[in-house]
């Protein structure tokens, strides 16, 4: 996120799309292709982690660059884009795991992987036929500055509350990519139910988005929607376990409904706290500055990966020591410490007529 945020200074926006892109693809259909590696663990991964790597930086090229863009050429009205944006995230989330289960009965595991890189390379002819000032005018981007009195929103306190918010979003996905394969494991020993059980996740975040997106619009709402979806989250891992002090049997149907509730709750967790943090940036000024712009959006998705990398750390280590139950435990107990955090700032920003940074 940093390295897209510094290339957004020197690189064209259009470009650093394409470039994402194709860094991306190249490295999912690559991760395909170990399918064909000799034999040998340590060369396996050794070459799959170097070539995630490279996933990992076209994937934050892309997004960094997409959602600078779409906040620089919405501005004002950036929210039906966004909600658009994020359905399309979960629409994809859903549509991933059930072909990706299908693809691999046709042929070979490394099937899926070709396929989404196909895909994904494919769009750049979208992007590649698209005017290169369609997002960002080229007038604009040669005068963009560099302000330091412009970060001044980095002072309040409120915006590390948002980001540390937005974090925890990253951490429930995480958290599902390193346990839930092996929770549910536990509960059925099919494959096909594992697929849809990850496809629950993604569409109920698309739920999430369009119902968080709309209501966070609402005068005066946007801090008490984040509230109700931190409480969500909160309570979602009640069930995801369920939790040890529950007296109910671990269920297939009864952990899918926490993770749809936890999908939900992510939304809310994300796309009010990405739009609070890029207008607490450009408040001040109405100052819509490229780079600012940027700034504010790599800071969010920074926290969203950092607390990825965390909680995938700490719930590998937990499960590996006390079972994916007590990794749903853990996370129950920070969600719902968190909430409390949410609950002071949307009495705080009612009781003083806020409804975001800009007082």
């Amino acid at each position: 996120m940093l390295l897209a945020h510094v290339l957004l200074s020197v690189i064209y926006p259009a470009y650093l799309l394409i470039l994402g892109m194709v860094l991306h693809a190249a490295a999912i259909a690559a991760l395909g292709a170990l399918h064909w590696l000799p034999d040998d663990e340590n060369l396996f991964l050794g070459v799959s982690a170097a070539i995630k790597c490279v996933a990992g930086i076209g994937f934050a090229i892309y997004f960094a660059t997409m959602y600078t863009t779409l906040f620089y050429k919405n501005q004002q009205s950036y929210l039906a884009t966004l909600i658009l944006s994020e359905v399309t995230v979960g629409v994809g989330g859903v549509i991933g795991p059930i072909v990706g289960f299908e693809l691999t009965q046709v042929w070979l595991y490394p099937l899926p992987y070709f396929a989404i890189g196909g895909c994904m390379l494919l769009g750049i002819l979208i992007a590649v036929a698209l005017p290169l000032d369609a997002c960002v005018p080229r007038e604009m981007f040669s005068e963009a500055k560099n302000d330091c009195s412009s970060l001044g929103f980095l002072g309040d306190v409120r915006f590390w509350v948002d980001i540390v918010t937005a974090a925890l979003a990253g951490a429930t996905i995480a958290h599902f990519e390193t346990t839930l394969e092996l929770h549910l494991s536990v509960i059925t020993e099919s494959a096909y139910h594992i697929n849809y059980s990850y496809a629950i996740i993604y569409g109920c975040y698309a739920i999430g988005a369009v119902l968080f997106g709309f209501t966070s619009s609402l005068p005066k709402a946007e801090a008490f929607v984040v509230f109700v979806a931190q409480l969500i989250s909160a309570v979602a891992f009640l069930f995801v376990g369920p939790a040890h002090f529950l007296p109910i049997p671990t269920n297939l149907w009864l952990t899918r409904l926490g993770i749809g509730l936890a999908g939900l709750a992510v939304a809310g967790q994300f796309l009010p706290v990405i739009a609070r943090v890029v207008r607490s940036a450009t408040w001040p000024d109405r100052s819509y500055d490229l780079r600012i712009i940027s700034f504010a959006v790599c800071a969010v998705l920074v926290m969203v990966h950092f607390g990825g990398l965390v909680l995938s750390l700490v719930s590998g280590y937990v499960t590996d020591n006390q079972g994916s139950k007590a990794t749903s435990t853990v996370m129950l107990t920070i969600q719902a410490s968190w909430t409390l955090v949410r609950f002071l700032v949307w009495i705080t920003e009612m009781t003083l007529g806020r409804n975001t940074f800009l007082s």
